[in-house]
């Protein structure tokens, strides 16, 4: 897992062996990401909408699943760091939140 941030010009990639940790609840989405000089902290909340259940295909089986939930009127904060001191925070009220499972088998 990674985290990638564009701000203007500057690309920043939070990669492995870059430790990048989260907490993903039903509504709920805690990213943190850093190395020695950048720090990335995503909040997602999709608490204001129930979420959209959308099928997954199972092509062998000749039918569909509902594993993919996605919250399309969430709300995304945003911040980052470099060397300690914020360059970026915003929140967007547009965020598309999903929590999504492979189907069994």
């Amino acid at each position: 897992a990674g985290v990638v941030v564009r701000l203007g010009r500057k690309v920043i990639r939070l990669t492995p062996p870059m430790p990048v940790r989260s907490v993903i609840g039903d509504s709920y989405w805690s990213i943190r990401a850093r190395s020695p000089r950048y720090q990335i902290e995503l909040e997602g909340d999709g608490t204001a909408l129930p979420p959209h259940v959308l099928p997954v295909p199972l092509p062998a089986d000749r039918r569909n699943v509902d594993t993919d939930f996605e919250h399309l009127g969430g709300v995304l904060h945003c911040t980052v760091k470099e060397s300690g001191r914020v360059i970026f925070s915003g929140t967007s009220h547009l965020a598309g939140l999903e929590v999504g499972s492979r189907p069994p088998g």
